[in-house]
């Protein structure tokens, strides 16, 4: 067969860009949509992330063997009472990797991000690409798998070739911080 089987998976369904603003006057609340982009890691991040997505309450890492998701969770309060805010990441790894994976951004964006930590600018990252998606190549036997952005959600798709088998996908996930 040669036709490529597509499995796609809702990988996590992620409240993308909202950012909230309240008035003083009658309380309301503004949303602001972002879309998902993938920022690649030129040295701003530690090593192991690969490409990054910064959005106010949730970020994504592209790890060299998964992803983590960082979401910010806010506990309801009682009136006047301040929110307390509970950092949570899932680390999702592919086990039995291929050895010969590779990662790439696909589709850049017009727009570019701009790192600008301390005052050594030997240390300062400008004009970094964005991509819209982000291929891990053969990472596993016959299969690949995409990131990238449906209907405003982050998506993960396995894209089993042939001679590939949807039994060979085997995730593996955990709470905690990124390694």
């Amino acid at each position: 067969m040669n036709m490529k089987t597509i499995m796609s998976v809702l990988f996590i369904a992620l409240l993308v860009g909202n950012t909230n603003a309240q008035t003083a006057d009658d309380h309301s609340v503004v949303h602001y949509k972002f879309p998902i982009t993938f920022i690649e890691n030129v040295g701003q991040w530690s090593q192991n992330i690969l490409f990054g997505n910064l959005l106010a309450d949730q970020k994504a890492y592209l790890l060299k063997d998964g992803i983590a998701l960082w979401v910010k969770r806010e506990t309801v309060c009682s009136p006047g009472e301040t929110p307390s805010t509970n950092p949570n990441t899932t680390c999702l790894r592919f086990l039995n990797s291929s050895k010969n994976m590779k990662v790439s951004g696909e589709l850049p964006i017009a727009a570019k991000s701009n790192f600008y930590r301390g005052s050594d600018k030997s240390k300062w990252h400008e004009d970094v690409t964005n991509y819209e998606k982000v291929v891990y190549s053969k990472c596993l036997e016959n299969i690949d798998v995409e990131y990238g952005e449906e209907n405003g959600k982050l998506i993960q798709q396995f894209i089993v070739n042939p001679g590939g088998r949807i039994s060979d996908i085997t995730v593996e996930g955990r709470v905690g911080y990124i390694e």
